[in-house]
């Protein structure tokens, strides 16, 4: 089945500014099959009067964004979105033909207590890999009663878990690139070093 060609719609709104701007707005199907408003502010009135030749242009380009298979600037998703995405197809239980229930299990702790507070709300094209690696080297733990440094091994954990949700968002054209594994082959995130 062929996906419906998305028009948007555009209306003027006034900012706390009072610059008076064009809002661009569509219907977008999230990671999760859910349809979602969508909505990018884009350049002032009196720049791109209405009917103009510049806005028939300007929204050309939107429209192309937003109908272009694969992530886009207007199309991107967030890391909760995905890793409800990864949730639903990696970690549901297949039988025998999936994960080992203590992976599945292992990899939803992780995702839920650590990435998922940190990096839920940003689009996945922001996240950088040295972010990710300096936010694992100041990763702490409390839990026999005072802070300490969170062990190699978890750190390694936290970092696979992310990866996978990447290697998952590439897959499925969320996205094209993974942070976590690098530019270069056998360069990845580390984020072991001292803090």
């Amino acid at each position: 089945m062929l996906a419906r060609y998305k028009k948007g719609c555009l209306q003027k709104i006034t900012r706390k500014d009072g610059v008076e701007r064009w809002q661009f707005r569509w219907l977008d199907k999230g990671a999760d099959g859910i349809s979602r408003e969508r909505k990018k502010t884009i350049e002032p009135v009196k720049d791109y009067p209405e009917n103009s030749r510049k806005l028939q242009d300007l929204l050309a380009g939107l429209r192309l964004s937003i109908n272009t298979d694969g992530p886009t600037e207007l199309t991107s998703i967030t890391m909760a979105e995905a890793v409800e995405h990864y949730k639903l197809h990696e970690l549901a239980d297949h039988g025998r033909d999936g994960k080992a229930y203590s992976t599945c299990s292992r990899k939803t702790v992780v995702l839920n207590k650590w990435v998922l507070p940190h990096w839920g709300k940003l689009e996945l094209r922001a996240i950088k890999t040295v972010a990710v690696e300096e936010w694992l080297r100041t990763l702490v733990t409390d839990k026999f009663g005072k802070p300490k440094p969170l062990a190699g091994g978890t750190k390694e954990k936290i970092r696979d878990a992310m990866s996978s949700v990447f290697n998952h968002a590439i897959r499925w054209d969320f996205t094209d690139r993974n942070p976590i594994t690098g530019p270069v082959k056998g360069r990845r995130c580390s984020g072991f070093g001292k803090a």
